[in-house]
């Protein structure tokens, strides 16, 4: 995506000054960036984000291989459609084989972010407020045509499979679903094709599905059991119930 066919191709200027700013990175940063490649450090950026925004912590790993040639890149997978909307993130969502589950908490990405520069009122978001990562797009969508926000045709094709819906409605329900699935499937698209070359400081057995399990081996995402301790008093008390 660094090169100016896919640039251009992208027909969005978003693109332009997020690539000038990780060329900068990559050129004037530190010895740990420059050992880093652009492929590596555009998607560490999308970790970045998400978990800046308030949204799951992922393990990046890195080691991702660069195209090396603009000619090479442009026989690689590649935006063609002339509009932006959201159509073209789920027509590579349905090349990469996705299943629904998967399919549908990366579009919760959306929650952040505007459709455009030009447009950043109402309709030209996904959500209330396009600053914070939750599970607020997934509740928009389920209001259809009578959301405040944006809603493209991808979005409202969501409710129109019974299987798809589905899961709208659960991750609109539950956000700790949403982040956990969220998680393991944009980690498993970050390192699609590049597997064997990904590398972590991480000890890898500990990485279960884009989280690492740690306090007693339990996943980020789980929720902590509250033990409730008895008193000396209240188990005397107890006891003189019976009798």
């Amino acid at each position: 995506m660094r090169f100016n066919t896919e640039l251009q191709r992208a027909h969005d200027p978003q693109l332009n000054s997020a690539i000038n700013i990780i060329r900068d990175i990559k050129e004037n940063g530190n010895h740990i960036t420059a050992m880093l490649s652009y492929s590596d450090l555009i998607q560490l950026g999308g970790y970045t984000a998400v978990e800046y925004c308030g949204g799951p912590s992922m393990i990046f790993r890195m080691g991702r291989v660069d195209i090396p040639t603009e000619g090479e890149a442009s026989n690689a997978v590649a935006i063609t459609e002339s509009n932006h909307e959201n159509a073209v993130q789920v027509r590579k969502f349905e090349m990469m084989g996705l299943n629904a589950e998967e399919f549908v908490a990366l579009m919760g990405s959306h929650t952040i972010g505007f459709a455009n520069e030009d447009n950043k009122g109402k309709k030209g978001r996904w959500s209330m407020n396009p600053y914070v990562f939750d599970n607020t797009y997934f509740q928009e969508v389920l209001l259809g045509h009578d959301s405040l926000y944006l809603k493209t045709e991808a979005d409202l094709k969501l409710l129109e499979d019974s299987e798809t819906k589905q899961w709208v409605e659960a991750y609109a329900q539950d956000q700790n679903l949403f982040f956990e699935n969220y998680a393991k499937a944009h980690v498993k698209i970050s390192e699609r094709g590049q597997e064997g070359n990904l590398q972590s400081e991480f000890d890898e057995a500990n990485i279960v599905d884009g989280g690492y399990m740690e306090n007693g081996n339990n996943h980020w995402s789980a929720k902590k059991e509250v033990k409730k301790y008895s008193t000396k008093a209240e188990e005397f008390a107890g006891a003189h119930d019976h009798h």
